[in-house]
Order: C-alpha cells, then structure tokens, then sequence
C-alpha cells in the first residue's frame, strides 16, 4: 500500500501486507529502472511490514520481493505517478514552533516557508517485553527526529534509525492551516520495546 498522494524527492511510507507465516524472510521494495528491477529498500519480514524510500518524480512501477533461504516470490507490479512541487498548501505563515495542545508532550519547529519539520521531540508510552511474563513492563520513552521534509499537500514522514537498526523513530501526519494531526511510533530492538501515539499540535 502506498499514500495517495507521492511526491518526487520525498521520504515515503509503504505497507507491505501478508498472510504468510514465515520465519526469518526479508521483503525487499523494487523500482523499475529500464529493463531491471532496483531495489530501493529492505526490512525483515512481518504481516504488516513497513518500508521507507524516495521516488523520482514521474511515473514509476514498483513491486515488493519476499525473500526466504533459497527462494524468492514477487509480489504484482503497482503503478504510480509520482508528483512535483505544484499545488503546495504550506507557506511561511505556518512556520513557528508548535506544541501539543493536550495529553503527553510533544514538540517542534516549521521553517524554510512552511517546507521543513525540525527539532520533533515527543514523549512515548511503550511496551516492553522481558524474559519472562513478570518482566513485562511499560516505560516511557523519549522519541526524537531532527529533520523532516513536509510535501506540498503538507503531509510528512520522518524516520531515524540507527545504523545497527536497533532504534528507530517513525513520524507521521500532515501539516494544515497551522495544526498538525499525526503519529509517532518507537521501536527499541535490545529491550523488545514498542509503542506509539497520536501527536496533535498547534502553532504557538
């Protein structure tokens, strides 16, 4: 599954949906680039797996690449037109520092005219899984993106992940008339922690 909208340039969230039950399978996310497939990005296998990559604008030819010891399947081709900065709805007059209005504290900064996300810092809820059921546990995280682009209809995603991909923060959501209504999700591999939030902030 992909966004309705994509746009040239612009960090992307698509969803990889399955059924099967297979252990230790990687799904690769592939672009059509002349007569050969490229592949843009690769994430362990799950019933729901998420996969984040940059398109060139145009149109474009995509396919998902189950991976398992020995064997490969690929899934149908999707077709998708990827837009250019036309019709951009943010503008300086949404740039400023904006805060959650309610409930747990999220915060950040608009700037470059309505283009970039900054400084995103927000408090999660997670649960965490121990050795046993007694060290089942919840914690409250702290989850942080330096930087994320807002396309032109305002939407954003931002994704940190370390390189030995043992942290990683997602954010989502879109940016209008100077709210943002959106999701953080956090995922910490060593302690088995996961969890996430709605972020609904307005402009100070």
């Amino acid at each position: 599954a992909a966004p309705r909208r994509v746009y040239g340039g612009y960090l992307t969230k698509f969803v990889v949906r399955s059924k099967s039950k297979v252990s230790g399978a990687e799904v690769t996310l592939q672009r059509r680039v002349g007569k050969r497939w490229r592949s843009i990005a690769k994430e362990s296998f799950s019933e729901a797996t998420e996969l984040f990559a940059k398109l060139p604008k145009g149109r474009q030819m995509l396919r998902a690449v189950i991976t398992t010891t020995g064997s490969s399947s690929a899934g149908r081709v999707r077709k998708l037109i990827v837009r250019g900065e036309r019709g951009r709805i943010t503008s300086a007059r949404d740039d400023g520092r904006y805060e959650a209005k309610k409930g747990a504290r999220a915060s950040f900064s608009v700037a470059d005219g309505g283009r970039t996300l900054r400084n995103f810092t927000a408090t999660v809820t997670a649960y965490c899984f121990g050795a046993t059921v007694e060290d089942n546990r919840f914690m409250i995280l702290f989850a942080g993106i330096d930087s994320a682009r807002i396309a032109p209809d305002g939407s954003v995603t931002g994704r940190l992940q370390t390189k030995s991909k043992e942290t990683e923060v997602v954010l989502t959501g879109r940016l209008r008339k100077r709210r943002f209504n959106g999701e953080v999700s956090m995922f910490i591999k060593p302690s088995r922690c996961i969890g996430a939030r709605d972020v609904n902030a307005g402009r100070r």
